[in-house]
């Protein structure tokens, strides 16, 4: 029954970039669990909402609204449990991190419902049109950090088991199902990362220290699509990766997203005579292009960082080192992402992989490039 593993208080997640105009007639367990919320969801509209998982806004007559998910694939059964985890925790924890609030949950049907949030942007809408500033990330810093310095979650088995990426057994050989299912660029992506011996050890490595790393808590897919910003600190949503693991790979993710962005400049065109000449940009214009994004782009990352050690001072004995390791894997999470939508790896994408190789293989210089400025 929907109702016998309901849960009524905690917090977490909500994604608000747009709204489809189109109503939909929810599944009755969509419709069972939401009318946990109140009676006037009886008669509620359900609009579809665009995303990854199936997600609904359902506003009342009244103009009360919240968000359904339904979490999908073959995990679905361990990413709701973290969810789920990660809300009671942020609600025992006393918020060290703000998120929407949960309001009702069904494991049966990995269903969630939140409050709608409105008047936020997502952080990745905000960098698209250059409005996420150095004030913005420093907060965000400074938020996480104070995740970071919160106790270990209690009697939670789902949040003890390790993160799958970087997944160093693939780099030997990936399995027959994800094989026989994967695109041709994805095909391709592996082939580049499975013949690169130095790549694997690097990544072999990185894996190794994280194992041997302080646990704290972790929100373990940390993206600028994950934040919502409008008020005082950014909200963070989508907690299917929280798990007591290594802080350095949240840190790491964000100066990655920075780290992507600028490499993604690459293919811009430029200014003045060069973008009145539609030609093939050599790849010396490329790196030029991409160093000066990054120049440009960098700070955000070092904003950002100097709120989280404003918050959480001195780390461990290579946090840094390890946190510039994630952020090169992070270039090559991107481009797995990519590459299972496309036949064939761009030019661009394989000039991103090369960034992240770099970083990856030489993690204490590239540190300060990419914002992870020394003490």
């Amino acid at each position: 029954m929907i109702g016998s593993d309901v849960t009524g208080s905690g917090a977490s997640t909500v994604r608000v970039d747009q709204v489809q105009d189109t109503e939909s007639i929810p599944p009755p367990e969509v419709a069972a669990l939401v009318e946990h919320c109140g009676p006037e969801f009886a008669d509620a509209v359900f609009t579809v909402l665009p995303g990854r998982n199936r997600n609904w806004k359902v506003k009342t007559r009244e103009g009360r609204s919240v968000l359904v998910k339904r979490i999908h694939g073959a995990d679905a059964d361990d990413r709701f449990a973290r969810a789920l985890a990660a809300h009671r925790y942020i609600a025992e924890a006393g918020a060290p991190m703000r998120t929407p609030r949960l309001l009702a949950a069904s494991s049966a049907v990995h269903l969630l419902v939140f409050t709608f949030i409105n008047q936020v942007e997502s952080g990745a809408n905000l960098a698209a049109r250059g409005a996420f500033d150095d004030a913005t990330a420093y907060r965000f810093g400074a938020a996480l950090a104070r995740l970071h310095a919160a106790p270990l979650p209690k009697g939670e088995p789902a949040t003890r088991a390790p993160h799958p990426l970087p997944p160093v057994d693939d780099l030997r050989a990936i399995p027959l199902r994800r094989f026989s299912t994967a695109t041709a660029g994805l095909l391709e992506c592996w082939k580049l990362m499975q013949g690169d011996t130095r790549l694997r050890e690097a990544l072999i490595g990185l894996r190794t220290a994280e194992a041997q790393a302080p646990l704290v808590p972790c929100h373990g897919d940390i993206r600028l699509d994950q934040l919502l910003v409008g008020g005082d600190e950014p909200l963070v949503i989508d907690w299917e990766e929280f798990r007591s693991t290594d802080a350095a790979r949240d840190v790491g993710a964000f100066a990655g997203e920075w780290l992507y962005l600028a490499m993604r400049e690459m293919d811009k065109p430029g200014k003045g005579a060069e973008a009145l000449v539609e030609v093939e940009p050599t790849h010396d214009v490329l790196l030029a292009r991409g160093g000066a994004a990054l120049r440009r782009l960098r700070s955000r990352t070092a904003a950002f960082w100097s709120g989280y050690r404003q918050v959480r001072g001195q780390s461990d004995e290579g946090f840094r080192t390890r946190a510039a390791g994630f952020a090169g894997w992070h270039m090559f999470d991107r481009l797995l992402a990519t590459a299972a939508q496309v036949p064939r790896l761009s030019a661009l994408d394989r000039a991103c992989a090369g960034v992240g190789r770099t970083v990856l293989l030489s993690p204490d210089e590239s540190a300060e490039l990419i914002g992870l400025e020394a003490s």
